[in-house]
């Protein structure tokens, strides 16, 4: 099955510490798990918009909860 998904710049914090938890705890690992998809051939196409904090791909696989768990 194909899916259209989107991401966007949430809340950031204001502090140095809020910012490595967010990085750590969630950025890096939807990165690690996107390239895991990747090297499956299963993101058929994306990019990043113009001028906006956010991304937007196509994923092929069984299911939403089948390629990432966050």
């Amino acid at each position: 099955m194909k899916y259209l998904v989107t991401g966007s710049s949430g809340q950031v914090g204001t502090t140095a510490e809020d910012m490595i938890d967010l990085l750590e705890n969630l950025v890096l690992p939807g990165f690690e798990a996107l390239k895991k998809v990747e090297s499956e051939n299963k993101i058929l196409a994306g990019g990043v918009p113009v001028s906006e904090r956010a991304v937007v791909f196509i994923i092929d696989v069984a299911s939403k909860r089948s390629w990432i768990r966050l």
